[in-house]
């Protein structure tokens, strides 16, 4: 669809280590995780959604994948990984994280799987929104106890923010690739503004 979506499927089949994809709304972000289910069936895929938008769109997938390309299954607290899932979807909202390190750590002894990938969607979230970031920084224990290739995807991640996005998923700045395509909406902008120190400066 585009060469920075292209270019992610491309560095994530490869499990050419972790990376950053930044591309517009609209441009097939979401299409990354199904590629991998789809075309590396020897690996697991966990993608995480911060947004139930984003959940409800992967659900819709795995109801329309009729031929089981994807083999996508809903993390759900206290239920078993199937040993045949390739996209496993991980709710950052509703899951306990405890149970769902016990599941994955169960699955990966029972099931040998080539490359295990996590995928986080919305990725920017985390760094704006402080409930999100207590929820999400446990990815780096989830890395610890199971280790894999990290890929974080969003469409709102502005140069500025990218030292801060990394900070917090504990990614290396040396280790990681940053891929970036340009908006296709020419209205939106960024700009930089000062902050003004204190109220009385302000008034």
């Amino acid at each position: 669809k585009n060469d920075g979506q292209r270019d992610s499927v491309l560095r994530a089949l490869r499990y050419d280590g972790d990376f950053v994809s930044i591309l517009p709304t609209g441009s097939g972000k979401t299409f990354i995780p199904f590629s991998c289910a789809a075309l590396d069936p020897g690996s697991l895929t966990v993608y995480i959604p911060p947004l139930n938008s984003v959940l409800a769109m992967a659900l819709d997938a795995r109801d329309r994948d009729k031929d089981e390309l994807l083999h996508l299954q809903e993390y759900k607290s206290g239920e078993p990984i199937k040993s045949d899932t390739r996209l496993l979807v991980v709710s950052a909202d509703g899951t306990s994280y405890t149970a769902f390190f016990r599941a994955l750590a169960v699955f990966l002894e029972q099931n040998k799987r080539a490359h295990v990938r996590y995928i986080v969607d919305e990725g920017h979230i985390p760094v704006t929104d402080v409930g999100y970031r207590r929820r999400l920084r446990l990815v780096g224990e989830l890395l610890a106890i199971c280790p894999g290739q990290l890929i974080v995807m969003s469409a709102t991640i502005p140069p500025a923010m990218v030292s801060r996005l990394l900070k917090t998923y504990g990614m290396d700045p040396e280790r990681t690739a940053i891929i970036r395509t340009t908006t296709h909406r020419p209205t939106i902008a960024y700009d930089v503004v000062d902050t003004i120190p204190t109220v009385e400066a302000a008034v």
